[in-house]
């Protein structure tokens, strides 16, 4: 091999080693390991927020407002025409008449109204009555129990024909000497029936009778009747004392609520509950004088109460509050239902012989031995 072909040969092997070695040869410019474990994007969970769940809107309970009004207008509708009674045109029987309307002016009237009635939802707190046809007017006698309708008129005069009447009916329960010179007959049971009728435009007009329970029917025994002659009247009497009879049996466990605008004048009387007649006058007016409506009549609940010259007494469940107030232009009274009155009255008598048969050991004491410090 010649000289020359010898330097080609070592320039091809130091040039071929050259490549064999890194680009970068120094450690000084080889950038550190970082420390930090590689992310693994197929596993990771992402923390997402969820949307707070939007809040439902509490609808507001109209029952009580518009129940309020519904009251208040047919209450407003019996009463103004009452209020508007115009002279009574015939003076033949001026007086007698008057004599009626007399005996019908200081009620109460029970309005007869069902579907206000249902949603009055009348009670007690003890008890849930609901009485049938069946049963008879000695479960609820003596009776004196009045109501107000939009009746079918009773008599045929031509103005009263113009438009609806106002009905009114009084029942009183009478004894042998009341009805004696009254009654062709007599029966075990008597009633004084009181109707009057009152038109829009001021007209009015009354009736009486008396009718004895005979048999299953209520017939007119009035002296001075011929009841062959009138039988449709006969009828329509005895339809309407019998409608009244559930009425008369279902008061004695109904609380009741009186509206008035006519000082000692007729009232219209709605059916109403312990709790329901706190909620419906709610709204009632502040007293004169007052800064907070003064509590109506209501249940406090039996509890114990801690007095330090007693030391711990029993308060039984009592009646307690106010009955009457105005509301809505009303002189308005509130009546517990005599049921709950009974109730009030027996829970007194059993909280007074409680407390008396209680031995009380006021005068022992309890020791306790102190603890010796360790």
């Amino acid at each position: 091999m010649d000289l020359r072909a010898l330097l080609e040969r070592v320039r091809s092997l130091l040039w071929g080693r050259r490549r064999e070695l890194p680009l970068l040869e120094s450690t000084a410019l080889t950038p550190a390991p970082l420390d930090v474990a590689p992310l693994d994007f197929g596993t990771a969970e992402v923390a997402v927020t969820a949307p707070e769940p939007a809040k439902e809107r509490k609808e507001h309970d109209f029952t009580y407002h518009y129940l309020r009004g519904d009251v208040a207008s047919a209450a407003m509708k019996i009463l103004s025409r009452l209020e508007n009674l115009s002279n009574y045109k015939s003076d033949d029987d001026r007086a007698e008449r008057l004599r009626v309307l007399e005996q019908l002016w200081g009620c109460d009237f029970l309005l007869f109204d069902r579907e206000i009635g249902e949603r009055m939802k009348g009670g007690d707190r003890w008890t849930t009555v609901s009485a049938t046809q069946e049963e008879h007017a000695e479960l609820s006698w003596p009776v004196d129990f009045a109501v107000a309708s939009f009746a079918p008129k009773m008599s045929y005069s031509e103005e009263a024909e113009k438009t609806d009447l106002l009905s009114l009916m009084r029942l009183r329960s009478i004894s042998m000497r009341e009805a004696r010179g009254r009654v062709t007959r007599v029966a075990k049971r008597m009633l004084h029936v009181s109707i009057a009728q009152v038109a829009e435009g001021g007209w009015w007009d009354t009736a009486d009778t008396v009718v004895g329970l005979t048999g299953d029917r209520w017939v007119r025994i009035a002296a001075g009747h011929n009841s062959s002659a009138a039988a449709s009247y006969n009828n329509w009497v005895d339809r309407a004392v019998r409608s009244m009879v559930p009425s008369i049996l279902t008061a004695r466990y109904e609380w009741h609520v009186a509206l008035g605008t006519i000082k000692g004048g007729p009232r219209v009387l709605l059916p109403t509950n312990p709790t329901q007649c706190l909620k419906l006058f709610k709204n009632r007016d502040v007293g004169d004088g007052k800064s907070r409506r003064e509590k109506l009549r209501h249940w406090v609940e039996e509890h114990w109460r801690d007095k330090e010259e007693v030391g711990l007494a029993y308060v039984c469940a009592h009646l307690r509050g106010h009955t009457k107030f105005t509301w809505a232009g009303f002189d308005c009274e509130l009546f517990p239902s005599a049921f709950d009155l009974e109730k009030c009255e027996e829970f007194k008598k059993q909280a007074a012989e409680w407390r008396s048969r209680r031995s009380h050991n006021q005068s022992v004491r309890v020791h306790l031995k102190k603890r010796e410090q360790v």
